[in-house]
């Protein structure tokens, strides 16, 4: 085993032996995939309780170069997702030990999988290595410039695990599938999961008023996490962040409006905006939550009733939901959310020839043939605000 992964498995043994369940499953699987032999598993069954799981986790990091992604394989198979989660998470370089409240990325490591995501998720380029813009008969209203190298920059962020709800367990699915996606479009990807309100507010003014967005040529913001309607009546979701605090979409998008960008107008000036949310849209309930209100604050208030401004601030933005107001989002826990699957799917395949409008259409049309015996159906909605364009990717060129 890497001594990467030794020093992962050993700055998170003690919440690893807290998730870790089914051991006698597990290693019954080991013992088939000749990882471990049956003196060794006796062996482990001397102990009772937290000091079985202990010496368990301590002897596999001894069992060869294929321990590890074998125990990532079997974490899966027993429904340990958790855990798996832990183990599928860290940095490249510098490995920091994450905490249970704070488990941000600067790389994702997919390793253990990486042939088998290329095989289902691989952006096609197109045939004759041409840019969309130059079919200017088939886009009568102009075409966003999408030439940057990097195409952008994109801020994914999952909230996986909160304190008043269950783990989003598969969302560590998507956050692999949205990395390669987004990266093979040829955007600088960068990655957090499990933020607090404060952190993830910090990260997204960070990220907004980067000065290097003003040299690429588009902003992506994906951001997954468990997600209420808000008592406000409008569009937007509160999604909630890991320490059970609120977040509203709509103070997360005025982040990037010309009032709040204005030390960094090349940010916003005529360059397309796009931002996701994975989140049920369900309506509140009893559940006691401390919620941060997008319009409860007068900064945010004077955005909404200014004075006229000469330029407008809501332009060039799409807002994507992956569900309508008012109702859940659907989730696998072993394939992803239904919404994030199928974006990946029809982006990966189309990009080259079909512009974003286009493809969430597509996306739409596959959530439709998507059916769950509790929950029903899911569809998606689409928001665009001042956007006169088309958006093409133009992957690989």
């Amino acid at each position: 085993m890497d001594q990467k992964h030794i020093k992962l498995i050993n700055d998170n043994i003690e919440e690893l032996i807290n998730v870790t369940n089914r051991l006698d499953e597990i290693l019954e699987k080991l013992e088939k995939e000749l990882i471990f032999n049956k003196y060794m598993v006796k062996h482990i069954y001397k102990y009772e309780g937290r000091r079985r799981l202990k010496e368990f986790y301590e002897m596999i990091q001894g069992r060869g170069p294929k321990a590890f992604s074998n125990l990532l394989s079997i974490l899966r198979g027993t429904e340990n997702f958790r855990a798996e989660q832990i183990l599928s998470f860290y940095k490249l370089s510098s490995y920091e030990s994450p905490s249970n409240m704070e488990r941000q990325l600067s790389f994702l490591s997919i390793a253990d999988d990486t042939d088998g995501l290329d095989k289902i998720l691989k952006v096609k380029i197109h045939p004759e290595r041409k840019f969309m813009d130059e079919d200017k008969e088939n886009q009568p209203g102009g075409t966003y410039r999408m030439r940057s190298k990097p195409r952008g920059h994109a801020l994914i962020i999952n909230i996986y695990s909160t304190l008043e709800f269950r783990d989003r367990v598969g969302s560590e699915v998507d956050v692999k599938k949205l990395n390669k996606l987004f990266s093979d479009l040829g955007y600088e990807v960068f990655l957090y999961t499990n933020l607090t309100l404060k952190q993830i507010k910090d990260k997204i003014i960070t990220f907004s008023l980067n000065p290097k967005l003003a040299v690429v040529d588009s902003t992506v913001v994906f951001i997954m996490s468990h997600g209420r309607q808000p008592k406000l009546n409008d569009r937007s979701v509160d999604l909630i962040m890991s320490d059970g605090n609120v977040l509203n979409t709509n103070w997360i998008t005025e982040r990037f409006m010309r009032k709040y960008s204005k030390l960094n107008s090349d940010v916003i000036d005529r360059k397309p905006k796009l931002f996701f949310f994975q989140a049920c849209r369900s309506a509140i309930n009893t559940v006691k939550l401390n919620i941060h209100w997008s319009n409860s604050n007068t900064e945010t208030d004077s955005v909404l009733v200014s004075a006229p401004s000469t330029r407008r601030n809501f332009e060039d933005t799409f807002q994507v939901f992956s569900t309508i107001t008012g109702y859940p989002s659907m989730r696998d826990k072993v394939h992803g959310a239904w919404f994030v699957n199928k974006f990946c799917e029809v982006v990966a395949e189309n990009s080259w020839r079909y512009d974003l409008d286009t493809m969430l259409g597509m996306v739409d049309e596959g959530l439709r043939e998507m059916n769950s015996e509790q929950y029903g159906y899911q569809t998606c909605e689409v928001l665009k605000q001042g956007v006169s364009k088309k958006v093409f990717f133009n992957p690989g060129l």
